[in-house]
This record gives C-alpha cells, sequence and structure tokens, in this order.
C-alpha cells in the first residue's frame, strides 16, 4: 500500500455505497499505528470530498491509531439520513482504544458528523472486528441495525441511539 506518501490513503476492501449522487466507502489501514483509517462521501459527478469521517480524530486521538479500519461496506438509511459502518480490533490496546474502536457506529449522510457509537467490549487485544456490511431491518416495528462480531456474537442496536437491543451467540 501506499502508506509513505498519503497516511489517509491507503486501501479500499469494499463495495461503495451510491445514494442519490453520493458514494460513500470506507477504507482501513491494516493496524498500522501512525495511520488513519476512515469513511468518505464522495461527489458522484464530480468526485469531490464531501466528507471524511475520521473515527480517530472522534473518539479524542490527534494522531492516527490504526485502530479503526473500517473494511467493509456501510449501510444507508435514507429516510433518517443515516449511515451506518462498522469499525476493526485495536492491536495496541489499550493504548489507542477509543470510541469507536470495534464498533458499530452512525454518521450524518449529509455531513458525516457522528451521531453514536455502539462497543459491546471493554479494550482488549482479541482482534474482535466488526467486519461485514450493517445489517438494517425492524423488530416488532422498531428499526434497528445489527450485525456480528468477531466474537461469535450477532448484536442489534437502535438505529437512531445506538442502544443495544439484543445480542445472541450466532457460533461457539
Amino acid at each position: 500500500a501506499a502508506q509513505a506518501q498519503n497516511p489517509r490513503a491507503v486501501e479500499i476492501e469494499s463495495s461503495p455505497v451510491v445514494v442519490g449522487d453520493t458514494v460513500i466507502v470506507g477504507y482501513d489501514v491494516h493496524n498500522t499505528p501512525g495511520y488513519r483509517a476512515g469513511l468518505l462521501a464522495f461527489d458522484a459527478t464530480s468526485g469531490e470530498v464531501r466528507w471524511d469521517f475520521d473515527p480517530d480524530e472522534a473518539g479524542g486521538f490527534d494522531e492516527g491509531t490504526g485502530c479503526v479500519d473500517i473494511w467493509s461496506s456501510p449501510s444507508v438509511d435514507e429516510e433518517r439520513g443515516l449511515v451506518f459502518a462498522a469499525t476493526g480490533n485495536c492491536p495496541s490496546s489499550p493504548e489507542g482504544w477509543g470510541a469507536y474502536t470495534e464498533a458499530i457506529f452512525a454518521v450524518e449522510l449529509e455531513t458525516g458528523e457522528p451521531v453514536w457509537s455502539y462497543q459491546p467490549h471493554e479494550p482488549n487485544n482479541d482482534d474482535l472486528d466488526f467486519a461485514g456490511a450493517p445489517n438494517l431491518f425492524a423488530v416488532d416495528g422498531r428499526d434497528v441495525v445489527g450485525l456480528g462480531n468477531k466474537d461469535g456474537r450477532y448484536y442489534v442496536v437502535d438505529r437512531e441511539t445506538g442502544e443495544e437491543l439484543w445480542q445472541v451467540e450466532a457460533t461457539a
């Protein structure tokens, strides 16, 4: 990867999401300290960056931690104007562990501003990534986001608040 030239543009490992004339994609840095992963939105016509969500910065870090890789596609709730994505682990934990490490999170579709972050784990070195595209569905009329974690559990949270509604062991 071209890390030495540009620490923000390392690798895209998933498909982008296209909403109207906006293209949204996550990128990762392979857990490399000093580099920043994130979520970018582009104008589909001009290619100009509309917003750049930096989970390290949102988590209070001045430097890139390498602990918030986004290596799966985001999901979008157009009605609510929310984008949902998930992040990877933090091999340097507890140093580098922030509010968006091993998390499912939501940002505003128009601005990329953070709305909420859900983390089921305390700081650890167990490689417990959220590695899939967030699933959007409803349970008893309540709109939720669900996603499996490398801990073998499937987590379901409220779309608007990120509040955990339930979790279930999917595999031992």
